[in-house]
């Protein structure tokens, strides 16, 4: 079916909103731990003459409301928090220009605690273990507060996380606050920068700079029987105004070559706001689908990002084969796209509900703006998009409101296939 009415795409709009299920779309979610002087401040310097000279001193003495501020110096990985703090008092662990947790598989470990904050540390050659992880949050815990990090040089040949939020319990992890950190440098194998996976709700992740990684930079996950049956996926989220560049696997040996790592990633998450980022340079620029079959990357609104120099497409959605999952109810609305190699704008297979409305394209030379490469792709709606370059000399769809699909290839042939639907 082929929606053009104005009436059509207002209902469109109205079943995502009500698939997001969240009160206001640019409230995000606030910091569940703002500065506060509720407590004790508790000095730690590596040099001694303070309160303490080991952090993990420090984080055991500490009580709701208290800081624990680490002065400039190295210190070892293997933190762990094993109190909470409470609402209006979290517990506060704060770096001075020049606080290096570094070394260890761990760097620093929240498991089941509430109201945590970590600020101004920065995190670095983190390696060995099972997953060596900068920061890691797992189980049910909730209003936590990363801020103002550096995560780097975390290294693994298998699998590796700078920063990753498990939702592994039957309450979810929830309300997460992730803001103005840096991640950088980090050598993942087969897993991811910063990622959110299982039972995981209310997020917000905003104005990072995620860059130079081995493989995808954010990733927002389900289906990997990391949660609960029926909660094992990331949903509710923000991903706002982050800066994005130069995460790829082309060098990553667990990938033989292979250049497939997205800048931002949701695979099998649910009611997600992506809006405002800058992500250039990267395998994929923004990525949506579902790698499990029968499982569904859903209620995703893409707006107002700047994409560019992908490798592949600046936006993609749907499985990479027609066995994977599905991507369904999905809004591409006010994007810049620019200078993709194999296109601006990638459908790949299993999707239904698609709007793209009000976007830029600047395909490159010879390139596509818009590219249907797989099958089983339902019910789009193509409106009001500009195109500063014409693509190939075959492409009749210009007209994209009456939903003839831009420059759509045949899936078997590989050939462009004029004023042809989607299928």
């Amino acid at each position: 079916m082929i929606h053009t009415s104005t009436s059509r795409i207002n209902l469109f709009v109205v079943a995502l909103l009500t698939i997001l299920a969240i009160p206001c779309a640019e409230a995000g979610v606030p910091d569940p731990c703002p500065k506060s002087n509720s407590g004790m401040t508790l000095v730690v310097a590596a040099n001694g003459g303070t309160d303490y000279k080991k952090i993990q001193q420090a984080l055991d003495a500490a009580r709701p409301g208290d800081t624990v501020l680490v002065k400039a110096g190295k210190y070892p990985g293997g933190l762990k928090f094993n109190k909470s703090g409470s609402a209006g008092a979290c517990i506060r662990l704060e770096g001075e220009p020049g606080a290096v947790i570094s070394g260890g598989s761990t760097g620093i470990t929240i498991a089941g605690k509430k109201f945590i904050a970590i600020s101004g540390l920065t995190v670095s050659n983190i390696s060995g273990g099972n997953t060596p992880t900068g920061i890691k949050v797992s189980g049910a815990s909730s209003h936590i507060s990363l801020t103002k990090n550096v995560v780097k040089q975390v290294t693994s040949s298998s699998n590796a996380h700078a920063i990753s939020f498990y939702g592994t319990a039957s309450q979810p992890l929830n309300n997460l606050f992730i803001d103005s950190n840096e991640v950088m440098q980090n050598r993942l194998g087969q897993s991811e920068a910063l990622v959110l996976n299982g039972n995981v709700e209310l997020f917000q992740i905003s104005n990072n700079k995620v860059h130079d990684n081995d493989n995808i930079g954010i990733d927002i996950i389900g289906y990997e029987g990391n949660g609960p049956r029926g909660k094992d996926f990331a949903r509710k989220g923000f991903i706002l105004n982050n800066q994005v560049w130069n995460n790829s696997s082309g060098k990553n040996s667990t990938y033989g070559g292979e250049r497939s790592a997205g800048g931002i990633y949701v695979d099998g998450g649910r009611g997600i706001e992506i809006s405002g980022n800058k992500v250039t340079n990267c395998d994929i620029g923004i990525e949506l689908a579902s790698e499990h079959a029968g499982t569904s990357t859903s209620g995703i609104i893409v707006k107002n990002n700047d994409l560019s120099n992908s490798y592949q497409g600046n936006l993609m959605m749907g499985g990479y084969d027609r066995g994977r999952g599905r991507a369904d109810n999905i809004s591409i609305e006010g994007n810049k796209l620019a200078n993709g190699r194999d296109g601006e704008l990638i459908i790949q297979h299993n999707t239904n509900g698609i709007s793209i409305k009000g976007n830029s394209f600047r395909a490159k030379g010879g390139g596509y703006n818009i590219y249907v490469r797989g099958s089983n792709n339902n019910n789009p709606l193509v409106e009001g998009n500009t195109y500063a370059s014409k693509g190939p000399s075959n492409d009749r769809a210009r007209k994209d409101g009456s939903f003839t699909m831009l420059n759509e290839r045949d899936p078997a042939t590989a050939r462009p296939v004029r004023n042809s639907r989607a299928r």
